[in-house]
């Protein structure tokens, strides 16, 4: 058999025109595994044996794929297909390791496989950018901080060649497919949450990396109405939501009716990916369109139902929330300083940072509990199709031109992630760095509305101290008139010692009533303010659907710290990023102050037609 194997073979008329079809292939692959050999015989593999030689044909073609015995990826195929964490495009692959094809959960896979088919030219460049990274492995860097950069990023295992099931690429038989495969985030664990930040004032540059105008245009505008220039970042995605936020996604579930049990399978299968992909817009939509602020996205970050077991013997949800944010506040600032330290400017333009963690684990209250949660916790960059690293040896060789671009484009992503560690830092301050007590607190009750901004409805506010049993409250709304009541307990409950925190209020709300008006989404927000008003922290319920009637039945958790130590070892460095925020003059930051006018006006322009970052002047 030779490379130019074709359909006018001898074998073609002993098996079939299928057959030479996959015996040309098998002869495509041995010429790039032995490029030094011009003719081969495998005969003794059935090629020659009629038309039932077809299963021994495919097998040998199975087995003619180059592997690599001391991988551990050598037998990876496609178990499920998830929906991207962008949500546009369906082309992320859950991978198992035990060459079992199947339905498997997320966490039982070890690997996930982005196809290169869908976008070649953005795969090329991902792909060209983990080389590089894996190279650093190899053989070193001169920039020692770029080599522990690494650390907070996807390990990267390579291009597979991998047999997707038919029922996932809508095709009659198994199609071997290739996919770039990186190491799942979510193996191991019980209950995967995280969010997915997109990192920069400004994420998208036409003419870079194959970005196009039309699509850099609306990123801009995307980023001019987002989060992204207010705080240089904004949620992208969430997995693994918090019950307030999977409470919203009910509200806009496409209807039953979208999905029918009869028809052809791949028609069914047509639907139900339509109705997966018009759930996901909904939910982006719900994530873009109320523009979570940073303290808002760790709000639902951290809000953790309640665990089983004895509060002595396990850490409660509250302790487990301030561990946890504890220590993503920390791997933030370690980011943060690695940043600092890298010599070469680099250009990562829309990459996205994640922060996640383990909602599932129950830990008890030994020290190898709690580090055994502290190890669940990651922050990891990612998103590399439109990022380049850059070396010292690559830089030197560049433009002038180009280096002011890299110059101006590493200086706004370190300013992006200064922010994001600013607003950690206040939320953690607002739930955890209160060690006084708590004056009082709000009940606000709001109606939802994903079209405009929600509708205040009243609110009442209640002393902070114990009460014996189940009270009423009376709702006001902003004129001072009584529009409803509703129900509540309120008990402190004092930790067990060796805890972070002295102990937390239980609010336990109950059903509530209005007055008048039709029924709404409803929805509340506790507020709970210190004894001398420095500090407010928020907590936010699930919304019911259409009633003016809620029955809450929730139970918020207002924490009193130990102490604030943790606050104070971040107040200077507060102190430093704020100073080194003095000498710039943010271009993106100011413009929203000044209402509206010639100066708001040139400032959008600039936004959406300025193809660069914002220089930085002191």
């Amino acid at each position: 058999m030779t490379a130019a194997y074709s359909d006018n073979s001898a074998a073609q008329n002993a098996g079939g025109k299928k057959t030479a079809d996959i015996v040309a292939k098998c002869a495509r692959i041995i010429c790039k595994m032995n490029p030094e050999k011009t003719t081969f015989t495998i005969a003794e593999h059935g090629c020659a044996t009629g038309a039932n030689s077809l299963a021994q044909v495919q097998a040998f073609v199975n087995i003619s794929t180059p592997r690599d015995n001391n991988d551990d990826t050598k037998n990876l195929t496609c178990s499920t297909e998830i929906s991207s964490w962008k949500g546009k495009n369906s082309n992320l692959y859950l991978l198992n390791d035990n060459a079992i094809e199947g339905i498997a959960p997320s966490h039982q896979c070890r690997y996930f496989g982005k196809a290169v088919h869908e976008d070649k030219q953005k795969t090329q460049y991902e792909n060209e950018f983990y080389e590089k990274v894996k190279s650093i492995h190899t053989n070193g860097c001169d920039d020692y901080a770029l080599g522990h950069l690494t650390e907070f990023m996807i390990e990267f295992v390579g291009l597979r060649r991998v047999r997707l099931p038919h029922s996932f690429c809508n095709k009659s038989r198994p199609v071997v497919g290739e996919l770039l495969v990186l190491r799942n985030l979510s193996h191991g664990y019980q209950n995967f949450r995280m969010v997915d930040l997109k990192i920069g004032y400004k994420t998208a540059q036409r003419g870079w990396r194959g970005k196009s105008a039309s699509r850099a245009f609306s990123q801009s505008v995307t980023d001019l109405k987002s989060n992204s220039s207010l705080e240089g970042f904004r949620l992208e995605a969430f997995i693994g939501r918090s019950r307030s936020l999977v409470s919203v996604d009910k509200l806009m579930e496409p209807g039953a009716d979208s999905v029918k049990s009869i028809g052809p399978y791949h028609l069914v299968y047509r639907r139900a990916r339509a109705r997966h992909e018009v759930r996901k817009k909904n939910q982006n939509l719900v994530l873009n369109g109320r523009n979570m602020s940073g303290k808002e996205i760790f709000l639902h970050y951290t809000a953790l139902s309640d665990r089983g077991g004895s509060i002595n013997t396990h850490l409660s949800s509250i302790e487990c929330a301030e561990i946890i944010h504890h220590e993503t506040t920390s791997r933030i600032w370690s980011l943060l300083q690695i940043c600092q330290r890298i010599k070469t400017p680099q250009k990562w333009v829309g990459t996205s940072l994640g922060l996640g963690f383990d909602a599932g684990l129950n830990p008890e209250r030994t020290a190898a509990g709690k580090d055994e949660l502290r190890r669940s916790v990651f922050v990891k960059l990612f998103d590399w199709e439109r990022a380049e690293l850059t070396f010292a040896v690559d830089f030197s060789r560049m433009t002038k031109r180009e280096r002011l671009s890299r110059i101006r484009a590493w200086d706004a992503y370190k300013r992006s992630l200064k922010s994001l560690y600013v607003q950690s830092v206040e939320a953690y301050r607002c739930q955890f760095g209160n060690d006084n007590g708590w004056g009082k607190f709000y009940i606000r009750v709001f109606h939802y509305d994903h079209k405009s901004k929600d509708q205040f409805i009243g609110e009442a506010s209640i002393p902070m101290r114990n009460t014996e049993g189940t009270r009423i409250c009376r709702l006001v709304d902003a004129k001072g008139h009584v529009i409803g009541e509703t129900s509540y307990r309120l008990v402190y409950h004092v930790l067990p010692g060796g805890s972070r925190l002295e102990g937390s209020w239980h609010l336990n709300l109950g059903e509530a009533s209005l007055m008048k008006g039709r029924a709404r989404n409803l929805y509340c927000v506790i507020a709970a303010v210190t004894r001398n008003g420095d500090l407010a922290h928020q907590l936010v319920s699930q919304v019911k659907k259409s009633t003016s009637k809620p029955t809450w039945n929730e139970t918020f958790h207002i924490p009193v710290a130990l102490s604030t130590r943790f606050v104070d070892e971040a107040t200077p460095r507060l102190d430093l990023l704020q100073r080194e925020e003095n000498g710039l003059v943010d271009e993106y930051k100011s413009s929203f102050v000044r209402g509206l006018g010639m100066g708001h006006i040139f400032y959008v322009c600039n936004f959406l037609f300025r193809n660069d970052f914002p220089a930085v002047r002191k």
